[in-house]
Order: structure tokens, then C-alpha cells, then sequence
């Protein structure tokens, strides 16, 4: 959300952990709820491989708990698929070309961003043209969206551990 404010609690660099808590949430910053409250924990799990377990907390406003378990879910795995590019491959872009590509590449875009991630995608796309289209319609789709195997995302009701 554009006026949603962030603050670190905790930075536990030996320990791998970094916990945050939304400052302003609530109808006014456009995050529905009384209190969130995040946990990102990173840990190596052999051959050079890190796994990456982000938590939240959240205590939606009465009747927005659907919205806010979706924009969450959106918000964190675009985050952690960006990220996940950063560190596998530094510093990659997506050449903008014009269309069919003449005139060659004019500009480039940082695969890590969201932007990196959708411009990809479309390059790949292999989606029927329809498909495509219908897609035009569900921006939370775009970009990067298939988890790979370990991936993905639970939620359950309860507190942090």
C-alpha cells in the first residue's frame, strides 16, 4: 500500500532473523487491520542452499480478512521471488525492445523488480492469446507466480511462534 509504513524491530544478523511490524495499519494507510507483525527467517540447510521462512501476524479489521490474507499473500511472495532473483542472479535485466524488435534493445530493466518480473514473464509467455488477455485482468498474477517445489505459502490461525 503507498502510505504503509514499516519499522524493524529486530535485525539478528548471526541468528538470520528480521522482525517488523506495520506502524500505521488501517483503514487510512489502506491495510485493513488492527496489528501486523512479521517475522523473516533465513536459514542454510546444506549445500550452500538457504530457506527462507516469513511469518506474519495479523489481526484484520472486522470483515476484511479475505482482503487482507490476499494482498498479504501478494505482497510477501512478489517480495520473496524478487529477492530470490537478487541473490541467484545479481544484477540481471530485461532488455526493452520495440516492438518485434526493431531497433534494437533501448533500455533495461533490473529482473529483481516487480516490473523485471512482468516483462520477463511476457517474453516467455506461451499462453494462448486469450489467456493473455484474461490475465490482463488479474494484476496479482502477473510476473513471477509459479512456486517452485518448496515453495509456496500455509496460513493458519494462531501467533507466531
Amino acid at each position: 500500500a503507498p502510505t504503509l509504513l514499516e519499522r524493524l524491530i529486530q535485525v539478528d544478523r548471526e541468528g538470520g532473523v528480521v522482525d517488523y511490524e506495520v506502524e500505521n495499519p488501517g483503514l487510512l494507510s489502506t491495510y485493513p487491520a488492527h496489528t501486523h507483525r512479521g517475522r523473516v527467517q533465513f536459514s542454510e540447510v546444506g549445500d550452500g542452499e538457504v530457506e527462507m521462512i516469513w511469518n506474519v501476524e495479523v489481526r484484520p479489521l472486522s470483515g476484511c480478512g479475505d482482503f487482507i490474507q490476499f494482498f498479504t499473500s501478494a505482497v510477501v511472495s512478489t517480495l520473496s521471488r524478487n529477492l530470490k532473483v537478487r541473490l541467484s542472479d545479481p544484477g540481471s535485466t530485461v532488455p526493452l525492445s520495440p516492438p518485434r524488435g526493431e531497433g534494437g534493445v533501448f533500455a533495461s530493466v533490473p529482473r529483481e523488480t516487480w516490473l523485471g518480473g512482468v516483462l520477463e514473464s511476457s517474453v516467455t509467455d506461451q499462453r494462448s492469446a486469450v489467456e493473455q488477455l484474461l490475465a490482463l485482468l488479474q494484476p496479482w498474477t502477473w510476473g513471477r507466480t509459479d512456486d517452485e517445489e518448496g515453495e509456496g505459502e500455509k496460513w493458519t490461525s494462531g501467533f507466531m511462534p
